[in-house]
């Protein structure tokens, strides 16, 4: 079976959970299951525009992938010549249901040749021992810029 998770950032410690997602008039909220087996549940305010939801894919390292994540690839034309050219964004197409990577060059190097920002990519061919998370586009937005 298929795992449904989301994570958010806690509005008031700017702590990343995971859990089930709920919304309560305008304000966002993490449900932690982990309290379950005595009677309750956790509920913790989150940012709205932090929420991702668990992709069913980890990387290389096991680390479970959400929307927002960012990853460097293993393999060309990610990597070239000892580089990283490339870093890809985790997204979620709306119009065709399914998780995807939206492409950015690496901010630090000077490309030339190759693919270009913006190229998006389904995640059906993944293998996981070739992706990495390197961060996400809340903490670290300085290596999706152009």
């Amino acid at each position: 079976m298929r795992e449904i998770l989301f994570r958010g950032k806690r509005v008031d410690n700017d702590e990343w959970i995971e859990g089930f997602f709920a919304k309560s008039g305008d304000k966002t909220f993490i449900l932690i299951d982990s309290d379950i087996a005595f009677g309750y549940v956790t509920m913790k305010e989150v940012l709205s525009e932090t929420i991702g939801q668990y992709t069913g894919l980890t990387d290389k390292n096991g680390k479970k992938i959400f929307e927002g994540d960012i990853l460097q690839c293993y393999q060309y034309p990610y990597l070239s010549e000892g580089h990283f050219n490339y870093y890809a964004e985790v997204v979620y197409f709306e119009i065709c249901p399914a998780f995807g990577l939206y492409t950015f060059k690496n901010p630090n190097l000077d490309i030339e040749k190759g693919i270009f920002s913006g190229t998006t990519d389904f995640m059906e061919d993944w293998e996981s021992e070739n992706w990495e998370i390197i961060g996400n586009i809340y903490d670290n937005p300085e290596m999706l810029e152009d």
